[in-house]
């Protein structure tokens, strides 16, 4: 159309550029829309009517033929969006794959979808993201920073499954995982009696269920046990269970320590780490508690 010869394969052309024609071209396009030089071509579909009434894009895919198909099988690819630029010739980078996840039936349709980028300097394809036929969320290619803390997402390695943790199952746990581990000489007890528990309930907007909690404000962890808060770009944001549990046991040994003193018992010796915790460095300020609302107040450092 638009006085240009068809792309070489199609079976339709709609052309703005007729000198691109000849640099253009497959083995079994269907149609082709180009765009003149300068210009990005533009695709509207409109709608008019209720609110479901909208544009749709569908992808198809039987086996068998047009005038016998046959059922979609598992791994059959639906639908399939490719971005591609021009190397030295055209050739694909990103693309969106929806495809079958079993083979279909009557009664079941089970898809997924499989989102590809290729890396810098290279041309292969790597699966980034792929949202299963459960809903599962897996990212094989996901970057490893750090180990998560509890109510955040967590990444499988060994699969990519991604999902959210609500307890401590993220937390790496094990020596091989750290490195200068030594034993936390801190009066834990001290600590202990600086934080403040408090009760409250959560933002609606953050989707929590409601009702009242108990537990501790991240600041005022940052502000006894900077270790212990972990921070959202720089300010604390959550607080680590694992370091809370930690000085806990450490004030519970005390304790120990201190009852056995006054019975006139033996004194028993807090056992080393065979392997590597960082001690927290303790913060000079705790929150008011004289003065609820007020912040906090500077403290001598024991």
């Amino acid at each position: 159309m638009n006085g240009s010869t068809n792309v070489p394969g199609d079976d339709f052309t709609f052309s703005k550029n007729a000198a691109a024609i000849g640099g253009l071209g497959g083995s079994h396009n269907t149609m082709s829309l180009v765009g003149a030089d300068g210009n990005s071509p533009l695709f509207i579909f409109y709608s008019f009517g209720t609110s479901s009434v909208a544009p749709i894009i569908v992808g198809r895919h039987a086996r068998g033929t047009g005038a016998a198909p046959t059922a979609t099988q598992n791994t059959d690819t639906l639908w399939q969006l490719l971005g591609q630029g021009w190397g030295t010739g055209w050739v694909s980078s990103p693309q969106i794959v929806m495809s079958a996840a079993e083979s279909w039936t009557g009664t079941a349709n089970g898809s997924r979808v499989d989102i590809s980028t290729v890396k810098n300097g290279t041309t292969t394809q790597i699966t980034s993201l792929t949202i299963d036929h459960d809903g599962q969320l897996y990212a094989p290619h996901l970057v490893n920073k750090t180990a998560a803390s509890t109510g955040s997402l967590c990444w499988t390695t060994s699969t990519g499954l991604i999902t959210y943790d609500n307890s401590s199952t993220c937390l790496v746990s094990s020596a091989k995982y750290k490195n200068s581990i030594a034993a936390w000489k801190t009066s834990a007890l001290t600590l202990i009696n600086k934080l403040v528990p408090v009760t409250f309930s959560y933002n609606t907007n953050l989707g929590m269920a409601p009702g009242t909690r108990l537990g501790l404000i991240a600041e005022d962890v940052a502000k006894v046990i900077p270790n212990a808060a972990l921070p959202n770009a720089t300010a604390p944001d959550k607080i680590d269970p694992m370091a809370i549990i930690a000085v806990l046991v450490k004030a519970v040994q005390e304790l120990q320590i201190e009852i056995n003193t006054l019975r006139g018992g033996a004194t028993p010796v807090l056992p080393n780490p065979v392997i590597t915790y960082i001690p927290p460095v303790v913060g000079t300020f705790v929150p008011d508690i004289f003065n609820p609302g007020t912040g906090f107040k500077p403290v001598p450092v024991n």
